[in-house]
């Protein structure tokens, strides 16, 4: 029988060049991999709506899409997930932005040594290459 299909939403929340990053706990699947805040989709939740839900019940953080991100499907041995990502912001950047632990802020180098699933790698990619693309643009502006 072949694994099931579990569609997720997940946040990739950007903050003054840094990113929302969690640990996984240390019972189920991937345990000890870093993470994004993000989850399993409700039945007729829409990926959009488990990112921002997830996200807040996850770090206590409400945030706003900007764009997708990135979209892929990927097999485990545990399952086959269909992830969409979604690049976030704070909702209220004025406030306490401090996340419930274990999720907290890092910086785009730390990010880029942290240790994501495979699934992930693709989107931490993502970051660094539009993270130099507009350092660029500063450069010649």
């Amino acid at each position: 029988m072949p694994p099931k299909l579990v569609r997720v939403g997940i946040s990739v929340v950007e903050h003054n060049d840094h990113y929302l990053v969690g640990v996984r706990g240390p019972s189920g699947p991937l345990a000890g991999y870093d993470e994004f805040p993000g989850g399993k989709c409700l039945v007729n939740e829409t990926p959009v709506a488990c990112a921002v839900r997830e996200c807040m019940e996850e770090t206590g953080l409400l945030v706003r899409i900007l764009q997708p991100l990135y979209h892929r499907r990927f097999d485990y041995t545990h399952a086959t997930v269909d992830l969409s990502f979604y690049l976030c912001a704070i909702e209220n950047p004025e406030g306490d932005l401090t996340p419930t632990a274990p999720f907290r802020w890092v910086d785009l180098r730390e990010l880029c040594s942290l240790r994501f699933p495979d699934a992930n790698q693709e989107v931490v990619s993502l970051l660094w290459d539009r993270a130099q693309k507009r350092e660029e643009e500063r450069h010649w502006t």
